[in-house]
């Protein structure tokens, strides 16, 4: 939720508590100019029956209690103060249901883990590696421009949304490293059970597919040239 959002929201639950408390007020005055009555109506009867006026009819004025509009008027404000205090509470971010609880941590770009092109950036330049960081750049280029095949964009869905930036690449506990790297080669092992190589050769690279727990098994593989 965005900070105005938030803000909007206080502002509404604060004015629904204000006009609340001015009703509850307003009810209040009502109950007690009814209270003053009452009394003064009680104290008239108590000085009838001094004087020998109706004292049965006293008797009774005293044991009736609140009278239907007074009732009516307390049932009312309890009735608005539940309403308004839940509202105000909900709008406030209090949690009311599954809609308040934490995203699931791989739905995508809110997760948390390495960006897979500014990690492997990060770790070719300056490395006995980085003569391998142009082509590595090109092959991404190539990556986001390409329009794959309905096959393609199915064998290889994990991969393309890491390097689209659209999914992070995890760490799956512990000292595990998902990268690794070696002679024209750039390996990544993501959380659908899968290692994806990227292999460069002269003008153009390879996209290989491979299942984690059995790397010499190749599952999928895609050549593209740098230049088409």
């Amino acid at each position: 939720m965005s900070k105005s959002n938030s803000s909007n929201k206080k502002k509404i639950a604060i004015a629904l508590m204000s006009t609340l408390f001015c009703a509850g007020n307003g009810n209040r005055n009502n109950i007690s100019a009814m209270n003053t009555i009452e009394k003064n109506k009680t104290q008239s009867s108590q000085t009838l029956a001094a004087v020998g006026g109706a004292a049965v009819r006293n008797n009774q004025s005293s044991k009736q209690g609140l009278t239907k509009n007074q009732k009516l008027a307390i049932v009312t404000v309890v009735t608005a103060l539940v309403v308004v205090s839940a509202i105000g509470f909900t709008i406030l971010g209090g949690k009311s249901g599954p809609d308040q609880q934490s995203k699931n941590p791989k739905s995508g770009k809110n997760e948390k883990g390495y960006d897979y092109v500014k990690e492997v950036c990060k770790r070719l330049d300056g490395s006995k590696y980085s003569s391998m960081l142009k082509s590595f750049n090109k092959a991404v280029a190539k990556i986001k421009s390409c329009e794959f095949s309905t096959e393609e964009a199915e064998q290889l869905a994990e991969f393309l949304k890491v390097v689209k930036g659209e999914k992070k690449v995890l760490k799956r506990g512990g000292v595990y490293e998902p990268f690794m790297f070696g002679n024209n080669e750039i390996c990544v092992d993501l959380d659908d059970g899968m290692t994806y190589r990227l292999y460069f050769k002269i003008g153009a690279f390879e996209i290989q597919k491979r299942e984690r727990s059995n790397y010499s098994s190749e599952v999928f593989s895609l050549q593209l040239s740098y230049y088409q």
